[in-house]
């Protein structure tokens, strides 16, 4: 967790909220994100993750539009796939578990 509590009372959720004050972009200029989210990698994950932290409950991203945020798209399921890019080994075993079961 980035911080205990979601309160100005504590030091780094308030910080955070405060460089949050800044635009998540301005016109014709990079994206400026807190320290906190500048910092993540894959670069592709901090503008959703900047989204999903958004202090205000308002302005903050919705659950469908998360889903269809690129950095999620992207995301390979293995088993679900017919070519992927990558197996993990658990995923090997839960499709040949899923397999078995018929």
């Amino acid at each position: 967790m980035p911080w205990r509590a979601a309160q100005m009372t504590d030091a780094l959720y308030a910080s955070y909220a405060t460089a949050c004050a800044i635009p998540i972009k301005e016109k014709g200029k990079d994206p400026v994100y807190p320290p906190t989210v500048q910092n993540l990698g894959p670069r592709a994950c901090r503008s959703l993750i900047r989204k999903m932290l958004e202090p205000d409950p308002s302005h903050r991203i919705a659950i469908e539009e998360v889903m269809v945020h690129p950095w999620i798209r992207d995301i390979q399921v293995c088993h679900a796939v017919p070519k992927p890019t990558h197996v993990h080994a658990h995923a090997m075993q839960q499709a040949q578990a899923q397999l078995n079961a018929f």
